[in-house]
């Protein structure tokens, strides 16, 4: 977790799943005072928006103002990294913000990657245990996703030996 300084107190992001328990469990156990939460739409299903909206409505409608809920395509990492970039970066002068990705997986992925890139964001790892798991099927749509850091106007081989790689790069 990123070091907390003295603010106004945590600033929360949710990432909604389908397990309704573990946002609530993490609310807890943060006690922040205004809070965020975000999820899949369109999500890999047909109806999968929609559930994780029932499955946590108990959650969002206690916790989490309407206008702080938002979505984002399921697929689109890069998007997804920007908007939580932008809204992490919003809040920082005055709160911890701390990211909370409950799914799914390519939102947990960009929200790892908000964590990295801005030290001062803190992301939170959950896991719960199911008596009987969740069936998700797939959407039958890839989702690549290359991450690269730092930026550079040299070609390859010059960046390559500037982070330290190990040979040559693969093509130049």
């Amino acid at each position: 977790m990123a070091w907390l300084c003295r603010r106004r107190g945590l600033r929360p992001f949710f990432g909604l799943g389908f397990d309704p328990l573990a946002p609530v469990a993490v609310f807890e156990r943060l006690e922040p005072g205004n809070s965020f939460a975000f999820y899949a739409y369109p999500g890999s299903g047909l109806d999968y928006a929609e559930q994780a909206l029932s499955l946590n409505k108990e959650f969002l409608e206690e916790e989490i103002p309407a206008e702080q809920l938002f979505s984002a395509p399921l697929g689109a990492v890069e998007g997804m990294y920007r908007i939580l970039g932008e809204l992490c970066a919003q809040h920082l002068r005055d709160w911890n913000v701390v990211l909370v990705p409950l799914g799914p997986k390519t939102h947990v992925l960009a929200s790892v990657l908000v964590a990295h890139r801005l030290r001062a964001v803190s992301c939170i790892r959950t896991q719960t245990q199911w008596v009987r798991p969740k069936r998700v099927e797939a959407a039958g749509v890839p989702c690549a996703t290359r991450v690269t850091f730092g930026t550079c106007n040299d070609g390859p081989a010059e960046l390559c030996k500037r982070q330290g790689c190990i040979g040559p790069p693969a093509a130049e």
